[in-house]
C-alpha cells in the first residue's frame, strides 16, 4: 500500500480507494456530508473555477498531455458543418474557449517568468501519486502532489483571484492547504522518500496582470495540519466501524462572530 507512483494517469488515480484530502475536506465539514457525497457517490460535478485550474495545471506540468485533454472549440454555432468536423476531430476531449486558453497561457508564463517558481519547477517530477496506509487511524490514504522536486520538496501550484500574502493565508485557512501539506509530507514520509517539512505553494492570480508568488509554508502551519489531519483521520475511522455518521449539534449552541469583526 506504501509506495510513490510516477506517471499515473489521472482516471487511475481517482480510481484508487482511500481517503484524499478532498474527502477529508467533506469530513471536516460533517461526517453526514462524508457519507452523502464520498461513500455514496454523490460529488458534485467541477465548477468552473476549478475546470479552469485543472486545465491551468496540466498546461504548466505536463503539456503533453494537455494536447491530449483539451481542444480549443471553433468559434462557430454548434450543428454546423464546421462544427461536426472539428467535434468528430476531438472526441473524448475537453472543449475550452479561445479566451480560456489565452488566460491560461498568460498564467503559465506569469509562472515562468517568476524566479523562485521556475527554479522550483526545473528540476523533478509533476504529478506524483501515493498511497499509504495512516499509522494513527489505519486508514488507507492517497495523495496526488503537483510537483516533487530532486531534493524532494513538494510544489502545490494553486490558481486564486489573490495572491498577496496576506489574502492567500486567508486562502490557506479557508481551503485547509495546511492540512494538504501535512498529508502529503506524510505520504513522502510513509512511502520511504526523504524527510522533509518543505512544502512550497505557487499562488498564480486569475485575471491581469496575472501575479504569481511563492510561498513556503512555515512550521506553525504545519503543526496544525499534522494535529488536526491526525484528528480528522482517528474520528474518520470511528465513524467507519460505528457506520455511524453525525450532522451538526444537535442541540442548541451559542453563536459568536468571528474575532476579526471586533478589530479595529
Amino acid at each position: 500500500m506504501n509506495k510513490r507512483i510516477d506517471n499515473l494517469a489521472d482516471a487511475d488515480y481517482r480510481a484508487i480507494k482511500a481517503v484524499s484530502k478532498s474527502a477529508l475536506d467533506w469530513f471536516a465539514k460533517s461526517p453526514a456530508h462524508y457519507k452523502h457525497v464520498v461513500i455514496d457517490g454523490n460529488r458534485p460535478d467541477p465548477t468552473a473555477a476549478m475546470a479552469t485550474g485543472s486545465a491551468f495545471d496540466t498546461l504548466l506540468l505536463t503539456p503533453q498531455i494537455f494536447e491530449m485533454t483539451y481542444a480549443v472549440a471553433p468559434d462557430v454555432r454548434r450543428g454546423t458543418k464546421a462544427w461536426d468536423e472539428f467535434e468528430s476531430q476531438n472526441q473524448g476531449k475537453i472543449l475550452i474557449k479561445n479566451e480560456e486558453l489565452s488566460r491560461i497561457k498568460a498564467m503559465v508564463a506569469s509562472v515562468r517568468s517568476h524566479q523562485a517558481a521556475s527554479e522550483l519547477l526545473s528540476s523533478g517530477t509533476a504529478q506524483v501519486s501515493y498511497t499509504w496506509k495512516d499509522t494513527f487511524s489505519g486508514l488507507d490514504c492517497k495523495g496526488r502532489a503537483d510537483f516533487v522536486t530532486t531534493k524532494g520538496a513538494i510544489v502545490d501550484v494553486k490558481s486564486t483571484q489573490c495572491g498577496s500574502p496576506s489574502e492567500f493565508a486567508k486562502s490557506m485557512a479557508s481551503f485547509r492547504y495546511h492540512v494538504q501539506a501535512a498529508m502529503y509530507l506524510n505520504a513522502q514520509t510513509c512511502t520511504g522518500g526523504p524527510t522533509t517539512s518543505e512544502f512550497y505553494f505557487i499562488a498564480v492570480e486569475k485575471e491581469p496582470p496575472y501575479l504569481t508568488a511563492v510561498y513556503l509554508i512555515d512550521q506553525e502551519a504545519l503543526a496544525l495540519g499534522f494535529a488536526t489531519m491526525q484528528a480528522e483521520l482517528g474520528h474518520l475511522a470511528q465513524c467507519l466501524k460505528r457506520n455511524d455518521w453525525p450532522g451538526y449539534h444537535a442541540g442548541v449552541e451559542t453563536l459568536n462572530l468571528p474575532p476579526w469583526v471586533y478589530k479595529s
